[in-house]
Formats: structure tokens, C-alpha cells, sequence
């Protein structure tokens, strides 16, 4: 990910050491919850962000925000993303 609005920030990430064991999913046709899933959110701030992220936190708080989206939509499915 390459966040260049953001002090141009750049992070890549092994999608399989993703924390995928912490994806709830949510079945087809199911509504999503209103609240983020406090299980995921955890997992991803404790195991997928590396410590250095914590000074910048416009930067860690977009990551979260992107891999908590991408691990959501992508549960079950597809693990592929290629974003320029």
C-alpha cells in the first residue's frame, strides 16, 4: 500500500500472515453488523502493523482502515490485491 497523501507512506503485507483467524464472516445476503468487529480490529492493530507504524498515526490509522475493509470483503474469496 502506498499512501502517498499521507507523508508517503509505503507498506507491503504477506497477505497469508494476514489475521485471517480473526475474520467473523458474514454470510451472502446476511446485513453487516453496525459496529466493527472488536476481534478483528484487535488482531489487526496487534498482529499485522509493524511497531515503527506507531509515529505516524494518520498512516496507522489508514492501514487499519484498509485491511479491515480488504479482510472483511475478501474473507472466503479472492486474496489478491494490487493497488497503484
Amino acid at each position: 500500500m502506498h499512501f502517498t497523501d499521507i507523508g508517503d507512506f509505503s507498506h507491503e503485507w504477506n497477505l497469508n500472515d494476514l489475521p485471517w483467524d480473526a475474520v467473523t464472516p458474514v454470510d451472502m445476503g446476511n446485513e453487516h453488523p453496525e459496529n466493527l468487529d472488536q476481534k478483528l480490529f484487535d488482531a489487526i492493530t496487534g498482529r499485522a502493523l509493524t511497531p515503527s507504524i506507531e509515529t505516524q498515526p494518520k498512516a496507522k490509522a489508514a492501514s487499519i482502515a484498509f485491511l479491515y475493509l480488504y479482510m472483511i470483503l475478501a474473507h472466503g474469496g479472492e486474496r489478491y490485491v494490487r493497488c497503484v
